[in-house]
């Protein structure tokens, strides 16, 4: 067994064999001939003979004159006697006769030749008694190509295609075998990802990913002409098998995960996030807080485009920020890390009351494909340092939950009214009407915070010459 089976590349560059192929030679009867002289080896053999014996004229019957290789044709002439039979109209009696001989000879030699295949029919069928398989139908492939006129069209259970006349002139007809709906579709694109064996992650970026597969670099490079073939599975150009005069690097895979939620609307305020992943097992090694903020990279859905999320030290996740608590008592330190069990990733990022809002996905601004209409947080894991591998493989395919906290501090867009109508919260109010009664009501409102499910919220109010 190979110690490397990571490596098969000399083996993909074959076009591998079918089942044809695959019979041995030695097995089959006609391999071995018992006796394989055809007409060309009859006409050379008579003529090498004919040296050995003596040719006596009428005149002199005690002395020999000669041989009889005149009588026959050349040894290097045979073939082009051979092919010329048919048409030749000028043949010696004696050559006529012989080659007549020879047409007869054949049959003895194939009913002689064939003696292997009849004992060997004879064994299976008699003795082991193997029973012939049962015919079948022939089977093809049927390429459809609709015309202009037709965007799309369903072909029946048991339809039937004129397949031409086989060797013996009968008419072939094809029928299918289950129903078929034609259409012009056409593959847009082909595309793959490739994640290179972990005992090459420490030399070069492990995961590359080609979003045009038939190309000599991934993306848009044309193959050199003449050159055809390419790599499905992605490559790796340090690998010798792969040509450098043909193919360039791949580009770096975005890995990464996405997080939709309503929670994520978050149109004002000093806005504080954490994302809390929870593995189903443990992680293998422990990931620092620094590796955290080196590998990720955070984007979400703005009102016109993808945002990019960085703080003051132009990164996307924070090492630790004290945030004032809900309760009013003492304030809670949100931090990015792995937790000492290893089954915990707390991602803590922030966005300041002059960042841009998030908003809800949509497909005509955003691209991509989710399918979703609540705003998006990306986290992309840069693949191309050693950080973003350790993480790649401690949360490869562990995640067995995700939850999502957010803290909004200092939001002043909300609807106020009191009993006797709205009011603008920018301005000194009256929060319960100037002659406030047992049971004067104020409400505070805001379509963002009631999407949510909150666990609490706090009103901050300045009283304006308090007594």
């Amino acid at each position: 067994m190979s110690n490397n089976c990571d490596d098969i590349a000399s083996i993909l560059l074959t076009d591998g064999t079918n089942q044809s192929q695959r019979n041995e030679t030695a097995l089959d009867p006609k391999s071995l001939k018992i006796h394989g002289f055809g007409m060309e080896e009859w006409m050379k053999f008579a003529y090498r003979f004919a040296k050995h014996l003596n040719y006596y004229n009428t005149n002199n019957s005690d002395t020999a004159n000669g041989n009889w290789q005149d009588f026959f044709t050349h040894e290097n002439e045979v073939k082009d006697l051979i092919a010329s039979l048919e048409k030749a109209d000028n043949l010696t009696p004696h050559l006529t006769l012989f080659v007549c001989f020879l047409k007869l000879m054949e049959l003895p030699n194939d009913r002689m030749n064939d003696l292997t295949r009849r004992h060997l029919d004879y064994y299976y069928k008699e003795v082991l008694q193997i029973e012939k398989l049962p015919a079948t139908y022939d089977k093809v492939h049927l390429i459809f190509e609709l015309s202009k006129v037709f965007s799309s069209q369903l072909f029946e259970k048991g339809m039937q295609f004129n397949g031409g006349k086989d060797a013996n002139g009968k008419l072939r007809v094809y029928e299918l075998i289950e129903e078929f709906a034609a259409n012009k579709a056409t593959i847009a694109s082909l595309r793959n990802f490739y994640n290179a064996p972990e005992d090459k992650t420490d030399n070069f970026p492990f995961v590359k990913a080609a979003e045009m597969v038939q190309s000599a670099n991934g993306v848009d490079k044309p193959l050199p002409e003449g050159e055809t073939e390419w790599y499905p599975f992605g490559y790796d150009l340090n690998d010798e098998a792969v040509s450098k005069i043909v193919f360039d690097e791949l580009p770096d895979a975005k890995i990464g995960f996405s997080i939709a939620s309503d929670t994520l609307l978050l149109s004002q305020g000093d806005r504080y996030i954490e994302i809390v992943l929870t593995l189903s097992e443990a992680a293998d090694t422990q990931i620092s807080s620094s590796e955290l903020i080196e590998a990720f990279q955070v984007e979400y859905t703005g009102t016109k485009k993808w945002r990019l999320l960085e703080n003051s030290d132009q990164k996307s996740l924070t090492a630790t920020q004290s945030v004032p608590n809900c309760s009013g008592s003492t304030d809670h330190t949100y931090q990015t890390k792995h937790t000492n069990d290893k089954k915990k990733f707390h991602l803590f990022m922030e966005l300041p009351s002059d960042a841009h809002p998030t908003a809800p996905y949509n497909a005509e601004i955003h691209g991509l494909t989710y399918n979703t209409d609540k705003p998006i947080f990306r986290f992309l894991l840069n693949v191309n340092c050693s950080e973003g591998a350790k993480i790649y493989k401690a949360m490869r395919g562990k995640i067995s939950s995700i939850q999502v906290n957010v803290n909004v501090q200092n939001m002043r867009d909300v609807t106020l009214e009191n009993d006797r109508g709205s009011m603008n919260p920018t301005k000194p109010m009256f929060p319960f009407t100037t002659t406030p009664v047992v049971g004067s009501s104020f409400t505070v409102q805001n379509e963002e915070i009631l999407s949510k499910n909150w666990t609490c919220m706090n009103v901050k109010a300045v009283w304006k010459n308090a007594p």
